[in-house]
């Protein structure tokens, strides 16, 4: 595991597959079935360091495929949100 997945699962998320070779970081709220993905900005792939621009999208259901909101972040600021999820 390198530092950014180790720091994102410290976090909440976990590296996941999101299809034709695709990766995100991912936070699940299984409670109402919504959830939170970081990608790159450029490319739909996981940042690879915490100071890179990211895209940080919610989606309110597993239905969704498209975020009912997004935003640019970096990993790092992703993080100092402390965002939790009530399981």
């Amino acid at each position: 595991m390198n530092p950014i997945e180790s720091t994102m699962e410290q976090a909440g998320f976990r590296l996941i597959g999101t299809g034709g070779g695709c990766t995100a970081f991912c936070m699940d709220n299984p409670r109402l079935g919504s959830y939170i993905l970081v990608t790159d900005v450029e490319d739909p792939l996981a940042p690879e360091s915490m100071d890179q621009p990211c895209l940080v999208g919610f989606y309110p259901s597993p239905d969704h495929t498209e975020a009912a909101f997004s935003f640019i972040a970096t990993p790092a600021q992703v993080v100092a949100m402390k965002i939790e999820v009530e399981p």
